[in-house]
């Protein structure tokens, strides 16, 4: 019998979860910790470091376009992403300057964010939408358990001779590689061409949607509160002035394992809450869970505080790479879910672009509590402007995972 679409598609996606879980502890942990601790970075290349993804979010509307322009298969697009995204971490890796490790970093990074709408249309036109959330969580659990497992062993062994990041970076290039060979196995069609030429038309669906346009602006303020914390979070541990100075194990454990193998085991749960209930008290829920990760983390001072934060951010991230990947189905009509995502993922660059400069800079003068305190209002500026859509949320299509796990 010969295998339908589904089942390829199924089959090399559980090989490629295990081989993009080597490559995702770089943006959440490891890129900034090297030009940290290895290149003695100074605040402005720690800023530019920190938005690497928000660059490629902001440019996904125009790939879109591109794509749609050019006619290329969505596998084979995504399979050229993948590529280019080896090669640059070979540069990053092998080429011992800081502007080129962190331009090369930058340049990997971005190219991974601004695929995403692509792996939207992906997972559409390959998994039936039925089986879409089940298929999808199952590759998303194992990409998951490889990253933990990932950045528990390279923070054991970086912290004996950090160093050995080049190796590290290079077996990254090598598991991009084999993800872009994996695209290029699997089924897939060119995108549908949408109306208008301009590389950003798909943010006309702002003015339109009022409800899509509501939750944009909802995002962007929990984004940027919880955003602007991420890259403080491995300052606070690694940089003596802050009384700390973890070692790089240690730091990669509380950054990088605790929040993974939290996510590892509750994703599948929060799929399944995210199609139960009330998408605007879940967006409320995960708010929440991102506010106290802040408070513990920052305020408490204490190693249990630290390992507390990072369990609730671990919680956050569960539901919010769920809610994030899953939201424009419930909203968006089916021909249209590439470009509500793309401004979605535009979005999401716009805040991680200015949001962890912004922290980065605020840090070289303000006191940590202070930084805190903003973060936690303009979370609960979210929230207030939460509730009054929490009775009023209407669900126009059944939500189904759109794309690997990002969240905010």
């Amino acid at each position: 019998m010969t295998p339908t679409r589904e089942q390829i598609t199924f089959r090399l996606e559980r090989w490629r979860a295990v081989v993009m879980g080597i490559v995702e502890p770089l943006g959440g942990t490891f890129f900034l910790m090297i030009a940290i601790k290895y290149y003695r970075a100074g605040d402005t290349a720690q800023a530019f470091a920190a938005t690497a993804g928000s660059v490629g979010l902001l440019l996904s509307p125009a790939v879109v376009s591109w794509v749609q322009k050019s006619g290329w298969k969505v596998n084979h697009a995504l399979a050229g992403f993948q590529w280019t995204l080896a090669a640059a971490l070979l540069f990053a890796a092998w080429v011992p300057v800081l502007p080129v490790y962190v331009g090369a970093g930058l340049l990997a990074l971005a190219l991974g964010a601004a695929s995403i709408p692509l792996a939207t249309q992906f997972y559409e036109q390959n998994y039936p939408a039925r089986k879409r959330g089940t298929l999808f969580s199952i590759s998303s659990t194992i990409r998951l358990g490889v990253s933990a497992l990932v950045t528990w062993g390279a923070g054991e062994w970086l912290a004996r001779d950090l160093g050995n990041f080049r190796v590290f970076l290079s077996c990254m290039a090598g598991a991009a590689a084999c993800s872009a060979w994996l695209f290029v196995r699997s089924p897939g069609d060119p995108l549908a061409v949408s109306a208008g030429s301009h590389p950003f038309r798909a943010l006309r669906h702002l003015v339109h949607d009022r409800t899509f346009r509501w939750l944009i602006i909802i995002w962007m303020f929990m984004g940027f509160g919880n955003i602007m914390m991420v890259p403080l979070r491995i300052k606070f541990l690694i940089e003596p002035r802050f009384g700390y100075h973890y070692s790089e194990a240690q730091a990669a454990f509380l950054i990088g394992v605790v929040p993974s193998v939290v996510i590892f085991g509750l994703t599948w749960w929060w799929g399944k809450l995210f199609d139960r209930v009330n998408f605007f008290v879940l967006r409320a829920i995960l708010n929440v869970t991102f506010l106290l990760s802040n408070l513990f983390f920052f305020l408490v001072g204490q190693y249990w505080g630290f390992l507390v934060g990072m369990i609730f951010l671990g919680i956050s991230f569960s539901g919010g790479n769920v809610a994030w990947s899953l939201w424009v189905t419930k909203i968006a009509k089916s021909g249209d879910v590439a470009d509500y995502m793309s401004v979605h993922t535009f979005s999401t660059g716009l805040r991680g672009l200015i949001a962890p400069m912004f922290a980065v800079y605020l840090a070289t003068f303000l006191p940590i509590p202070w930084i805190v305190a903003l973060s936690t209002a303009l979370i609960l500026v979210s929230l207030l402007m939460l509730g009054p859509e929490l009775t009023g949320w209407r669900q126009r299509r059944k939500g189904q995972p759109v794309t690997e796990g990002i969240a905010e």
